[in-house]
């Protein structure tokens, strides 16, 4: 439930849901490579949410 919950609020927090539809579905970009869809600035923007997510969760622990 939690995973749940975490997946709201990121899906929630995601002005750019594009890097969501593919993951889920393999045809979802058509025809085009994800290469020229996704730059390094998409893999830079998801590695820190999930830096932040992480930290996150690491001070709610007792």
């Amino acid at each position: 439930m939690g995973e749940k919950a975490l997946k709201a609020l990121l899906a929630a927090d995601d002005r750019d849901l594009r890097s969501h539809s593919p993951n889920r579905y393999p045809d979802a970009l058509g025809d085009e490579l994800p290469a020229d869809v996704f730059g390094p600035e998409d893999g830079a923007a998801a590695l820190e949410a999930a830096s932040e997510l992480f930290a996150w969760a690491w001070a709610q622990l007792p």
